[in-house]
């Protein structure tokens, strides 16, 4: 588990793609997603503890030397992610359940991770017990619900985000401030 963080973390490849044993072995090294973004592997640590990206040693102080540190936590939003999007914007209200994404929840926290809903129906006080009912009603346990990410978030599962490229500012994938307006049919005349 420790490795899947780490590769998250630092945006590597995934443990099954590389390990440290396979290099030490002399197995050729298969060419890293993060090399185009100037390489965010174990060799970028400089001498003060700074990462590649910037961050002081952040994955060693978030994550320890063996074990993870219980303060890491993956976020998921609600609204769209977690839950159906409804036209309503009513904080007592709720979508149904998407199925694939509470069974994947389900999943990480079967596998230890800290998982926190990260909703901006958290910014009102009254917006977090539907939260903490609506998990209840849909078989997670009670989870943290927050508006808020901190240094500790080393993923976010939301529909509305942008992924890019560390570093870099360049998009993953297409932006939705980006997409051309589509096109109203015109209003066909009847024939007759």
């Amino acid at each position: 588990m420790l490795k899947k963080l780490k590769s998250l973390f630092l945006g590597g490849p995934p443990p099954e793609v590389e390990s440290r044993s396979s290099r030490r072995k002399g197995k050729s090294k298969p060419r890293e997603a993060s090399d185009e973004a100037g390489g965010n592997d174990e060799s970028s640590v400089s001498e003060d503890g700074r990462l590649a990206h910037g961050m002081p040693g952040e994955f060693e102080r978030v994550f320890g030397r063996d074990e993870v540190d219980s303060s890491a936590w993956i976020g998921v939003d609600l609204d769209g992610t977690l839950s159906v999007h409804t036209e309503d914007i009513d904080i007592h209200k709720i979508g149904p359940p998407v199925r694939t994404m509470v069974a994947r929840v389900q999943d990480w926290i079967g596998q230890g991770y800290v998982v926190k809903i990260l909703t901006a129906r958290a910014s009102l006080p009254e917006g977090i017990p539907p939260v903490k009912k609506w998990l209840k009603e849909n078989g997670l346990p009670e989870l943290e619900v927050t508006c808020e990410k901190d240094l500790h978030m080393i993923e976010l599962w939301d529909d509305r985000g942008v992924q890019v490229i560390a570093n870099t500012g360049q998009p993953v994938g297409p932006s939705s401030l980006d997409a051309p307006e589509e096109e109203e049919p015109e209003d066909e005349e009847p024939k007759g």
